[in-house]
């Protein structure tokens, strides 16, 4: 992957989106990060561009912007890729719009630090919040119904599994 230089007399903080993606790229490929890693920036960075354009420039975007970009992740973001058309639906779980925002800041505090921006956006947006599923587990006695449906002549060592079952 060959890395885009910016023109003589160009001003740091006048790189755009794609610019941005390919520096973060090439500096956590420097940093041995791994390559799920390295992708999952790709698919952020990529996400970005197909919100607010590939020449949208890093300084102009701005708290609402961002905020923006997250809600259309939330809500509108459709998986065109996807091999279940059936059951694709818009937006992303909260969860993997939080793994974007711990993307995007990491991203954008490197570009910072690289002096290309003044100040992190994204470092401002609060994580979505969400409830976690609670997992249903059998009681002793339903896993004890289902061990004394077994046929135990056929089953040869159903007496051993019944010592693992609690009293």
């Amino acid at each position: 992957m060959c890395a885009k230089r910016l023109r003589k007399g160009t001003k740091l903080n006048q790189v755009n989106l794609s610019d941005a993606k390919d520096r973060i790229i090439k500096i956590k490929m420097l940093e041995g990060m791994a390559q799920s890693t390295i992708n999952q920036y790709n698919i952020v960075f990529n996400d970005l561009i197909k919100f607010f354009g590939e020449e949208k420039l890093n300084v102009s975007v701005d708290l609402n912007n961002a905020r923006d970009f997250v809600d259309w992740l939330l809500h509108e973001k459709s998986d065109e890729k996807s091999r279940f058309k059936q059951v694709a639906k818009k937006g992303v779980k909260p969860s993997s719009a939080n793994n974007y925002l711990q993307k995007l800041r990491a991203a954008f505090n490197i570009l910072i630090r690289k002096e290309i921006l003044n100040e992190n956006v994204f470092s401002q947006i609060k994580n979505s919040k969400f409830q976690k599923k609670k997992v249903e587990v059998l009681t002793v006695e339903e896993v004890k119904r289902i061990f004394d449906a077994f046929n135990k002549s056929y089953y040869v060592n159903l007496d051993l599994m019944y010592s693992y079952i609690p009293c």
